[in-house]
């Protein structure tokens, strides 16, 4: 039997279920009613071990739920100055953390959320002799919260988006790279064609830019500079992306037998995924 309210016959149940809301209210009320013969002991709470803060907020334990959410921030702060002195008390304070919230936090969120409903309706005995006065005060402030729903919500939609950037703004980044990246290959498109109409004319590769006419450097976008180095080599330094400031594409040419130039792509310090395929070999 439940015990009743010396002035009426209102009993500690029906304070509890008022303090409980309707969800789950036969399964906190059966943990109850032992607290209240027993005292308190440890018990499990599947809720409390997977998702603890969601269960605080749901349950309406707001300052114990941030609590629990700012607790790692002192922690680290301990486990950076204990770091230098002992790694193994800086282990051992981790290790306490994990066990905290995944054993004993489960095994005693019943006995504390007792602790919590038994506080309110002590508040509310005392603030008014009214029993439906305190039954309404206590349905009012107990109960589960609505706004953890929300939170979810924004959470998942959080993450999603977080996902998504993650996915999207390196792909694009890449993409505006590699647009670059094929914007001084179409540059050095002029500079093996004047290469090739020398090897055509002269049967050897040029030497210097002024064998093939001393091209001017005119000024090119997302580009440094373009020049022709030893044995017809083209070099393009290329400039304002973050990813290939100050990095070369090099055309290497070679002469085969029947004096056709053939073209080498490649890069000494441009990732091969930023490169078009026939740079990559």
């Amino acid at each position: 039997m439940s015990a009743e309210s010396p002035a009426s016959g209102v009993s500690a149940d029906e304070y509890y279920k008022a303090a409980l809301g309707v969800k789950n209210v036969e399964y906190y009320l059966k943990y109850f009613s032992r607290f209240d013969a027993q005292g308190v002991s440890a018990t499990w709470n599947w809720p409390s071990f997977f998702v603890t803060f969601y269960w605080l907020l749901y349950r309406k334990m707001w300052l114990v739920a941030l609590g629990f959410f700012l607790l790692p921030i002192p922690l680290t702060f301990i486990e950076i100055l204990l770091m230098p002195v002992s790694e193994a008390a800086a282990n051992t304070v981790t290790f306490a953390y994990l066990a905290g919230i995944f054993i004993a936090v489960p095994m005693y969120a019943n006995a504390f959320y007792y602790r919590h409903v038994s506080a309110k309706i002590a508040k509310v005995k005392k603030q008014t002799n009214d029993e439906a006065t305190r039954l309404r005060m206590l349905a009012d402030d107990g109960g589960t919260s609505g706004i953890i729903l929300f939170i979810i919500l924004a959470f998942v939609v959080i993450s999603i988006i977080g996902i998504l950037a993650s996915i999207a703004i390196p792909s694009y980044q890449n993409y505006i790279t590699r647009a670059k990246v094929n914007s001084g290959i179409v540059v050095a498109e002029v500079y093996k064609n004047n290469v090739e109409v020398y090897v055509m004319q002269n049967g050897s590769l040029p030497m210097t830019i002024d064998d093939i006419g001393g091209l001017e450097q005119s000024y090119y976008e997302n580009l440094r500079s373009v020049s022709m180095i030893d044995d017809g080599i083209i070099k393009i330094t290329f400039a304002g992306d973050l990813v290939v400031d100050g990095k070369s594409l090099f055309y290497i040419p070679s002469i085969e037998n029947e004096g056709e130039v053939i073209w080498q792509c490649k890069s000494l310090d441009i990732s091969p995924g930023l490169l078009p395929a026939h740079c990559r070999d």
